[in-house]
């Protein structure tokens, strides 16, 4: 909440891990607008900004959209598809692969 960004408002991060509840298109999205407020302002303090999201979260959308693609440095999913590798041309995908 407001607390958490005021916060964070004071310091810097050389990294951040973020997670999304669902990337459509460029879009990475939450449902919860103080979640996302937070994950705005930890984007936009970190050097570098790495986001996690399963197979499961690519494609769908959600409420409250709290930044694109290209705010994030590097993308860990179980399955990455054309579609953002497109919307990454300059970035880094890794993909798991569960045995």
């Amino acid at each position: 909440g407001v607390f958490a960004l005021q916060m964070l408002e004071k310091f810097t991060f050389s990294k951040a891990i973020l997670c999304a509840s669902a990337v459509d298109g460029v879009d990475l999205m939450t449902a919860n607008p103080d979640e996302g407020i937070v994950m705005s302002a930890m984007i936009r303090r970190a050097k570098y900004c790495c986001l996690a999201a399963d197979s499961g979260k690519i494609g769908i959308r959600s409420t409250y959209t709290y930044a694109e693609l290209n705010d994030i440095d590097a993308l860990i999913t179980d399955n990455a598809s054309s579609l953002l590798e497109d919307a990454l041309p300059c970035r880094i995908v890794r993909v798991e692969t569960k045995v």
